[in-house]
């Protein structure tokens, strides 16, 4: 009867949100689960996929403890179970669990993602020390006494939260939707999970215990390349990878082959990822896609014998090997891995990149008002480079338990070959409305380039020429961001997050913005509502 409310703690939202009955999906985020980028990209994607709510559960955990301004909060919040007291997960104290800067950060992102609902466990209020442990005031006892030992204050915790849903009350309709344009495809019955969690002590499996497939290793590059360091998330101190910068903007979502096509239609891009082969009712819906003026990009692994002809890719059957690709259209050479390639002849198709000696690599198809991007090299990937799990700086033979994974970076066996990274994200990040140039340093107006990348997202409003950009420095330096309008410029710009003050432009109609470091308890952050000159955006009738 539609009562049902899931909140996952891994990457299986959309089977929860398929199921009938279920009024809202969601997720717990920060704790010690996947990173907030990577995860929201799934629940959103699932919500948006099922047309449902969805909310966001803001934790106080993480592998390192909770956050607590009271004392002796352990025996009070764990006295029913003996979980031991040298176990660091479950210590308390304020300068335990996540910071209050990044739980602030992620309430923000949440909201302009579009939760529908958000909230946080606990920590809002406290009681001065030795409080909590008052007995309860007999008879002949003042009543100012017993009525203190009950008193609770706002912890600096509550005050986030307080200043956050005042803003969001406000703002709630005024911040848009967010603009995802692209969607990353998945098979249904993928089952993939990030390479590792806090759920189990292996490295690279889906499902909880099939070893990943070489598929599943381009999934976890493709979400290295859109959020980088995702993969380090809840297992470094300094919470790296809960948040990430966005180099590509971030503007994709996670939907799986089940999409119904007029959800389908309304992304400008679609990558197919991981292993699966379209044939059926899958490759009908996404012909339908593509002839209808979609841009699918695929690889010849995930091809049944219907989709190869769509593609204009035949394939001869014979391997080879390289360690070099040219972009046709750039004439940029680059210098991969080795990497094995089937030969192959194509038919009505644009050659992207080839190999030294002139095999296609990558090749561009239109059909209908679409056009289809195949890569002739499985998955886009380079040759095993690692037969191990690569963390790095660690001793596989010393290092068994979960606690010895902690402040080690995750490696991947396999690279994209650079040739492929390069075309097929530059097509991504040209769906961008905007331009963000992030430096560490000034930035030179007259040379715009980026040392440095921050998060940004992108909101449509129901104005055509208003738009709602949102910019968190996630890094423990500070950032300076010049933001560009493509096309159009910005002729007025309002910092909501900061009392609705009007912010100076360049003469150019740009916006430039110093962010402070991450662990800073404000600046890091803006959200603000631009108008153009013209529209930036049309909308469809």
């Amino acid at each position: 009867k539609n009562y049902t409310i899931a909140c996952c703690g891994l990457t299986y939202p959309h089977y929860f949100a398929r199921m009938e009955g279920t009024r809202m999906i969601g997720a717990e985020f920060i704790q010690a689960l996947p990173g907030i980028t990577m995860w929201a990209s799934w629940v959103r994607g699932a919500a948006r996929q099922y047309q449902i709510l969805w909310q966001a559960q803001l934790s106080i955990f993480n592998a390192f403890g909770y956050k607590t301004f009271e004392k002796d909060s352990f025996r009070n919040l764990f006295k029913a179970v003996d979980f031991g007291i040298g176990n660091p997960t479950y210590q308390g104290g304020p300068d335990r669990g996540p910071s209050l800067s990044l739980i602030r950060r992620a309430w923000y992102v949440l909201f302009m993602y579009g939760a529908n609902v958000e909230c946080i466990e606990d920590s809002q209020f406290f009681r001065p020390a030795g409080a909590a442990s008052f007995s309860i005031p007999s008879s002949d006892e003042t009543p100012e006494l017993a009525l203190e030992a009950k008193k609770e204050y706002l912890s600096p915790l509550g005050d986030i939260q307080l200043h956050a849903v005042r803003f969001c009350t406000r703002n709630a309709e005024r911040r848009g939707v967010q603009y995802c344009p692209s969607a990353a495809l998945m098979d249904f019955y993928t089952a993939w999970t990030p390479p590792r969690h806090i759920y189990t002590d292996s490295f690279y499996v889906t499902g909880g215990m099939f070893p990943y497939h070489r598929g599943d290793h381009q999934t976890d590059l493709f979400f290295r390349e859109i959020f980088p360091g995702y993969q380090d998330c809840a297992y470094f101190r300094n919470e790296r990878g809960y948040l990430t910068s966005t180099p590509y903007g971030d503007i994709t979502d996670l939907i799986l082959t089940d999409v119904v096509p007029n959800i389908l239609s309304r992304y400008r891009m679609v990558s197919l990822l991981g292993p699966v082969c379209v044939e059926g009712e899958l490759l009908v819906k996404l012909k339908e896609y593509v002839e209808n003026g979609g841009h699918l990009v695929w690889s010849t692994s995930q091809l049944g014998r219907e989709a190869m002809e769509l593609s204009g890719v035949i394939l001869t059957g014979e391997q080879r090997k390289a360690n070099l690709s040219r972009d046709v259209i750039q004439g940029t050479v680059y210098q991969e891995e080795d990497f094995t390639f089937t030969e192959v002849r194509t038919s009505g198709c644009d050659i992207l990149l080839e190999t030294e000696d002139g095999h296609p690599l990558m090749v561009e198809r239109p059909v209908g008002s679409g056009r289809i991007t195949t890569m002739c090299v499985p998955y886009g990937l380079g040759d095993k480079i690692n037969e191990s799990h690569p963390l790095i700086g660690a001793d596989p033979e010393r290092d068994i338990t979960t606690f010895s994974y902690f402040d080690k970076p995750l490696g991947s066996p396999y690279r994209f070959l650079n040739g492929i990274k390069e075309i097929w994200f530059s097509m991504l990040k040209a769906l961008n409305l905007i331009e963000v140039y992030a430096s560490e340093c000034p930035i030179d107006k007259d040379n715009l380039s980026s040392t440095s990348a921050i998060q940004y997202i992108t909101n449509l409003t129901g104005e055509e020429s208003r738009l709602v950009i949102t910019l968190v420095n996630n890094n423990l330096f500070p950032v300076y961001a010049l933001i560009q309008i493509k096309g159009s410029k910005i002729k007025k710009a309002l910092d909501l997050l900061h009392g609705e003050r009007q912010m100076p432009l360049c003469n150019s109609g740009r916006l430039e913005i110093t962010l402070f470091p991450s662990d800073n308890a404000d600046f890091n952050l803006y959200i603000i509502e631009v108008e153009t000159d013209r529209p930036v955006v049309r909308f469809m009738i």
